[in-house]
Protein backbone atom coordinates (compact mmCIF):
# COMPACT_ATOMS: atom_id res chain seq x y z
CA UNK A 1 0.00 0.00 0.00
CA UNK A 2 1.40 3.22 -0.91
CA UNK A 3 1.23 6.66 0.97
CA UNK A 4 0.87 10.36 0.78
CA UNK A 5 3.27 13.13 1.00
CA UNK A 6 2.06 13.40 4.70
CA UNK A 7 2.07 9.43 5.21
CA UNK A 8 -2.04 8.46 5.20
CA UNK A 9 -1.92 5.06 3.47
CA UNK A 10 -3.67 5.24 0.12
CA UNK A 11 -5.09 2.02 -0.84
CA UNK A 12 -3.72 -1.10 -2.63
CA UNK A 13 -1.84 -0.17 -6.14
CA UNK A 14 -1.86 3.84 -5.63
CA UNK A 15 1.28 6.17 -4.43
CA UNK A 16 1.96 10.01 -4.53
CA UNK A 17 4.84 11.46 -6.18
CA UNK A 18 6.78 14.14 -4.69
CA UNK A 19 5.35 16.53 -7.71
CA UNK A 20 1.59 15.84 -6.46
CA UNK A 21 0.74 13.53 -8.80
CA UNK A 22 -1.13 10.40 -7.70
CA UNK A 23 0.00 6.97 -9.53
CA UNK A 24 -2.66 3.96 -10.06
CA UNK A 25 -0.79 1.04 -10.98
CA UNK A 26 -2.30 -1.86 -12.28
CA UNK A 27 -2.11 -5.29 -14.77
CA UNK A 28 -3.47 -5.56 -17.65
CA UNK A 29 -5.27 -8.95 -18.62
CA UNK A 30 -2.13 -9.90 -20.18
CA UNK A 31 0.09 -9.74 -17.28
CA UNK A 32 1.79 -6.13 -18.04
CA UNK A 33 2.31 -3.81 -15.24
CA UNK A 34 1.15 -0.35 -16.42
CA UNK A 35 0.71 2.87 -14.02
CA UNK A 36 -1.06 5.79 -14.98
CA UNK A 37 -0.80 9.40 -13.32
CA UNK A 38 -3.31 11.82 -11.95
CA UNK A 39 -4.14 15.27 -10.27
CA UNK A 40 -6.45 13.76 -7.74
CA UNK A 41 -7.08 11.24 -5.81
CA UNK A 42 -10.25 10.43 -6.07
CA UNK A 43 -9.82 10.19 -10.12
CA UNK A 44 -6.85 7.68 -9.37
CA UNK A 45 -9.60 5.21 -7.08
CA UNK A 46 -12.21 5.61 -9.45
CA UNK A 47 -10.12 4.83 -12.54
CA UNK A 48 -8.96 1.60 -10.93
CA UNK A 49 -11.90 0.91 -9.48
CA UNK A 50 -13.06 0.98 -12.94
CA UNK A 51 -10.72 -0.94 -14.46
CA UNK A 52 -10.70 -3.73 -11.66
CA UNK A 53 -14.86 -4.24 -12.63
CA UNK A 54 -14.20 -4.76 -16.46
CA UNK A 55 -11.42 -7.25 -15.76
CA UNK A 56 -14.12 -9.16 -13.52
CA UNK A 57 -16.75 -9.22 -16.56
CA UNK A 58 -13.92 -9.77 -19.28
CA UNK A 59 -12.73 -13.13 -17.67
Amino acid sequence: MGKDLKGKELGVGICQRPDGYYVGRFTTKYGKRKQKLFRKLQECRQSLRNRNKRMLVSN
